[in-house]
C-alpha cells in the first residue's frame, strides 16, 4: 500500500500548475510589502 501511495504524491506535485505557484509567490510578495508598510507606519 505504501509503495502505491508514494508515486501518487509525486504525480500530484508534478501536476501543480505553474500559475498556482506564481500566484502563491505574488501573494507572498504582497504580504511582504504590506508588512514593510506596517513597519514604516509605526515610525510615524
Amino acid at each position: 500500500m505504501i509503495p502505491d501511495s508514494v508515486p501518487k504524491v509525486q504525480e500530484k506535485i508534478e501536476v501543480v500548475p505553474i500559475h498556482y505557484i506564481r500566484e502563491r509567490q505574488h501573494i507572498q510578495t504582497l504580504a511582504n510589502k504590506q508588512l514593510a508598510i506596517n513597519e514604516v507606519s509605526k515610525l510615524y
